[in-house]
């Protein structure tokens, strides 16, 4: 249904969250501007709160696979 609809080449809705399908509001672009400070500044613990379904694990998700593998 939302594949023929929105024109989408594979399924937006599966059990667990993919950052392909992330949609970065300024809410999220400034909540990944954290991640990116925290780590970058080493600072050890980063806490990323918001409602159910706000994008949470998505966002981390995305910022995951953003980061360098060798580096992290």
């Amino acid at each position: 249904m939302y594949q023929s609809f929105y024109g989408l080449k594979e399924m937006p809705f599966n059990i667990t969250p993919d950052p392909n399908f992330l949609y970065l509001s300024p809410t999220h672009q400034e909540a990944l501007q954290h991640l990116k400070y925290g780590i970058a500044e080493k600072k050890g613990f980063i806490v990323l709160t918001g409602e159910v379904g706000c994008g949470k694990t998505t966002l981390c998700r995305h910022f995951i696979n953003e980061i360098d593998d060798e580096k992290y």
